[in-house]
């Protein structure tokens, strides 16, 4: 076996990685990712694990990349706790839908029935775990710290006050995203049913005229006309972009904000899986 420092010669970082045996690479073309299983005398912290990935990942212009850890010897396996911060400010930076809730969530650790429970003080934990985020912080606790966690989310009983306590943040995150819509350039677009998403209902009636309901397809808020393609919420990843989903509402509950606006939160059906989901309103809109 062979020494990272030989393996990529190129790779300088001095790091006690560098002195690791490589045991075994699966790279897949497929899906550009490449997983790494090494092992080493010394102990080897998260920060020497992200930056060999950072590495492999530009070298090799890959999307992901995953190294495995075994110790043998003496090494010292620093315990779970003193890694799990690092862990979560390193996930958070690698996967922007993780900085958020991350900031605001703190975590307990359970040693005898290995667990690690991540309380969260906005309503996401059944959103993180149909994305597999759960999976990910599993894989990436046992990659550094060489042992196997149940990871387990769940909501603050408070959450629903904190996130109007931040609506402000969202209307305004949500205002950008509706006015770099409007401004993009309109092409055609596959017109969608009249149950389609939306995050803001706009209509233009004719003077004299009663709209018809059946015209209003709407997705994220605009007319049917655009240019983000229509995906299955099972198919979304950390790494998408703007996109639009299609499919059947339920359970639409309007709240009125000290602010003015209504948020009207919604569940999403598309006929793979359902999400939940939140819009706002200026007062007078319907």
């Amino acid at each position: 076996m062979k020494r990272i420092k030989d393996v990529f010669s190129d790779y300088n970082a001095g790091d006690s990685i560098c002195e690791a045996l490589v045991e075994g690479v699966v790279l897949s073309k497929k899906t550009k990712t490449i997983e790494l299983k090494i092992i080493s005398d010394k102990y080897i912290d998260e920060e020497e694990t992200s930056r060999l990935n950072d590495f492999m990942i530009k070298r090799f212009m890959l999307d992901d990349s995953k190294i495995i850890v075994s110790y043998r010897g003496d090494a010292a396996v620093k315990p779970v706790g003193e890694e799990l911060k690092n862990i979560s400010i390193m996930l958070a930076e690698k996967y922007p839908a993780l900085k958020s809730v991350m900031k605001y969530s703190e975590y307990h650790i359970n040693e005898n029935e290995k667990n690690i429970s991540f309380v969260f003080r906005a309503a996401v934990s059944d959103m993180l775990v149909a994305k597999g985020y759960d999976k990910l912080i599993r894989d990436t606790v046992k990659s550094v710290c060489c042992e196997d966690y149940n990871i387990y989310f769940s909501d603050h009983e408070d959450c629903e006050d904190f996130t109007l306590q931040h609506e402000d943040v969202l209307v305004r995150e949500i205002e950008n995203i509706q006015n770099e819509a409007r401004t993009a350039p309109k092409q055609a677009a596959t017109k969608v049913r009249r149950e389609a998403a939306f995050t803001k209902k706009e209509t233009k009636p004719e003077t004299g005229k009663t709209p018809k309901a059946k015209s209003a397809d709407l997705i994220l808020g605009r007319t049917s006309a655009i240019k983000d393609r229509v995906i299955k919420i099972t198919d979304i990843t950390q790494d998408e972009g703007r996109i639009a989903i299609e499919g059947e509402i339920s359970n639409i509950e309007p709240r009125e904000l000290k602010s003015g606006k209504t948020m009207i939160s919604f569940d999403l059906y598309d006929g793979s899986s359902s999400m939940s989901c939140k819009c706002f309103c200026d007062p007078g809109e319907n």
